[in-house]
């Protein structure tokens, strides 16, 4: 069978594109080297810069320096408007040493505990899209802090993007309160959903194991550990509305 080769053929706007609106970058002109893992500063940097943590980070996507991380608007200072599962804003944080708006008053263990764990320093969920990086070693994430603590100071303060909102039951105010929301969707069909809530969790005792260690079940699981987090007197109603939920799908 004969195959049109001009079918495979780029649009002359991809062309354009590709050549003049967004220009490949360089190729090295050299070897890059690994930085050395025991200076902090110069791997966290390394880290920060391979990783992504900038470009959401910094003050806006379309005023980025991918060559030159530290060169982009606002860098690391936040701000930078992302969109979550419920299709509401949400505002990166300054993650730049300001004592009142950023993280200089963090300790570094609060800060492995945000980037791994999902909780910010006062005990709150740090919100999706902003992932859990399990896969981060606690050295890669000291590394992370130490360089953070070296990077300009931007007074940024963070803006809360939640609206006043009625709730229809206790249990959905705690739903959204531990930002259960942010990665299952107010309505609970997130990125992950509730479908088979009921049939996977017959009896409320093993939905509150679940939900106080999703490890218990899926060894690799990416959702926080929330065994000391949520009050005691907080799991039945929460219960309920996932159960509620479960039973709309």
């Amino acid at each position: 069978m004969a195959v049109d080769d001009s079918a495979c053929d780029y649009s002359l706007l991809t062309k354009f594109l590709s050549h003049v609106a967004f220009k490949p970058f360089p190729y090295p002109t050299a070897p890059i080297p690994m930085p050395d893992t025991s200076n902090h500063v110069a791997f966290g940097k390394y880290l920060v810069s391979n990783s992504g943590c900038f470009a959401c980070h910094s003050a806006d996507f379309t005023k980025l320096d991918e060559l030159h991380p530290e060169r982009s608007e606002g860098f690391m200072g936040g701000g930078n408007t992302l969109i979550d599962i419920n299709g509401e804003a949400v505002f990166t944080p300054n993650l730049t040493p300001d004592v009142e708006t950023g993280i200089g008053k963090w300790t570094e263990s609060q800060f492995i505990t945000a980037v791994k764990e999902g909780f910010r320093s006062d005990g709150t969920l740090v919100r999706a899209p902003m992932p859990l990086w399990r896969d981060f070693t606690d050295q890669e994430a000291a590394a992370i802090y130490a360089y953070l603590r070296t990077v300009p100071v931007i007074r940024k303060p963070w803006i809360k993007t939640r609206a006043p909102h009625t709730y229809s039951s206790e249990g959905e105010r705690l739903f959204k309160q531990y930002g259960c929301n942010s990665c299952h969707g107010n309505a609970g069909r997130g990125y992950v959903t509730f479908d088979a809530v009921d049939a996977k969790f017959p009896n409320d005792s093993l939905l509150e194991i679940k939900i106080r260690n999703p490890f218990a079940f899926e060894p690799e699981s990416r959702m926080p550990l929330w065994q000391g987090m949520i009050r005691e007197q907080d799991y039945q109603p929460l219960i309920a509305h996932i159960r509620t939920l479960s039973k709309q799908h």
